[in-house]
């Protein structure tokens, strides 16, 4: 025991010959954590960097990548629409949206349903003014099963007689009995019809007893006479190779490049003061609808409008809304949109309140556009409609849905990504100035308007009249049809 004592001791006393006796003690020192008494700096948001489509197959197939999402959006492009195929009868052009993607030869639309069901995926027709578009989403492991069934409904599709009936009694039954009940079908139906005459190419006019006169046939030679127009272009979007998006190539097969689209001829403005009336008593409930001009998409001042737009009911702390929702309490909300299509641009304003406050929102709509001709937008205004649009930017690549969306627009208006980027950072530089003139020649009290204002007319016509208006009141058919 003695043995195995003696070693350790000595290690003891080398141990304590080697230590500082007399060392001065260490000195502790507190974290004091953060600083918590003065706020952190603020940084600018940054806006991100998009990349631009990169052109596969002779530029024919446009190819995005947005890695980490799980679908795919296949977007094929012919450039004609509605103006070109449909001009004078609607109802031909309604019948190839809601039949077109139904089914194939191979695959009937008993069947290509449950095929697409297996895939997770879903294919889409719809006919616009002065484009055709047909789309395909499905999860990228389903691609290739999926193409194949987009090349059937491109190339062969399936416009059956049941489909075709079944298409048109829905059709029948929302323009002659659902439409003309509902307060926002008969609103919107009255303000695009009294916005656009009926020899417009946008004015055309529904009309319930054309469907009755529509054969299989018809909507048959109508899609071969836009295949025949042989122009086609695809977006392919997801987290794809350029092989892998390449493999959309065989859609395309016998078409051209579609090119970048035709400046269309500008629509004419409408003149003065038009108010139009309809008849439809809805629980006390009114729907107030504006529409002006506004500038169409090649104006260089369309930034300093939407930031107009903004400031006046674009967004839920707009003054419009705060005003009729906040202070007075008489909407659940009021919104509004710029519409700047190359042929046209509006600016609608849609609100509903209980029909005794009807005169009493107009006239704050009215007190407050003209304020707004006269002061324009405060630097707060434009710093939010500034970061709400770089939110926007910034969420694009979130999912495949969302980057189609935005660079199937970018392509359509034959832009680039660095022309919708200038556009987004020019919204820093608005000023009140910039936006208030902008704003001016569209939205003064002297400009062209529309109202339409839909409830109880027997309430509501002296309440209008003592304004002095001159309203034409229609009923809820007329509104629907566009007679007017």
């Amino acid at each position: 025991m003695t043995r195995l004592l003696l070693p350790l001791l000595a290690l003891l006393a080398l141990f304590s010959e080697a230590r500082p006796q007399d060392a001065d003690p260490v000195e502790v020192i507190e974290d004091p954590g953060p600083d918590r008494a003065t706020p952190p700096a603020v940084r600018p948001p940054v806006r991100l960097d998009l990349p631009d489509p990169t052109p596969l197959s002779d530029g024919r197939v446009q190819h995005v990548r947005v890695e980490g999402v799980r679908r795919v959006e296949v977007s094929l492009r012919l450039p004609v629409g509605r103006v070109d195929l449909c001009p004078d009868d609607r109802t031909p052009c309604d019948a190839l949206e809601s039949l077109w993607a139904l089914g194939s030869e191979a695959h009937p639309p008993e069947a290509m349903e449950p095929a697409l069901d297996r895939l997770d995926a879903w294919i889409a027709a719809d006919v616009h003014s002065r484009a055709t578009y047909l789309s395909l989403s499905v999860p990228r492991e389903s691609l290739a099963e999926g193409v194949g069934l987009l090349d059937e409904v491109l190339r062969q599709p399936v416009f059956s007689k049941v489909e075709l009936r079944r298409a048109a009694a829905d059709a029948r039954y929302d323009l002659l009995e659902a439409d003309p009940t509902d307060l926002d079908a008969v609103s919107y139906g009255a303000l695009d019809h009294g916005w656009f005459p009926p020899e417009s190419p946008f004015g055309a006019r529904p009309d319930p007893d054309a469907w009755r006169r529509l054969a299989p046939g018809d909507v048959a030679a109508l899609h071969q006479a836009l295949l025949a127009q042989g122009s086609m272009e695809a977006l392919v979007v997801g987290d794809l190779s350029e092989a892998e998006a390449a493999a959309v190539a065989p859609l395309l097969e016998g078409f051209t490049a579609a090119g970048p689209p035709a400046a269309p001829p500008l629509e004419p403005l409408p003149e003065g003061l038009r108010v139009i009336g309809v008849d439809l008593p809805s629980g006390g409930q009114t729907a107030i609808r504006l529409r002006t001009a506004a500038p169409v998409a090649g104006d260089p001042e369309r930034v300093d409008f939407a930031l107009a737009d903004f400031a006046l009911c674009g967004a839920f702390k707009s003054r419009i809304n705060t005003v009729l929702r906040e202070e007075k309490g008489w909407t659940y909300g009021a919104s509004s949109w710029h519409g700047a299509h190359p042929a046209y641009g509006t600016w609608t304003l849609a609100v509903d309140v209980p029909q005794a406050n009807v005169l009493g929102a107009i006239d704050e709509i009215e007190r407050l556009l003209s304020e707004y001709v006269e002061e324009g937008s405060t630097p707060e205004e434009v710093d939010a409609a500034w970061r709400d649009e770089l939110t926007w930017w910034n969420r694009m690549q979130l999912t495949a849905g969302h980057a189609a969306g935005f660079y199937g627009d970018v392509l359509g208006l034959g832009e680039s990504v660095a022309d919708a980027a200038a556009r987004a950072d020019a919204r820093a530089r608005g000023s009140a100035e910039s936006t208030r003139s902008a704003a001016a020649p569209w939205l003064a009290p002297d400009a062209p308007r529309l109202w339409v204002i839909v409830g109880d007319q027997a309430v509501l016509a002296p309440m209008l009249e003592s304004r002095g208006w001159p309203v034409e009141w229609i009923s809820p058919e007329d509104a629907v049809l566009g007679a007017l």
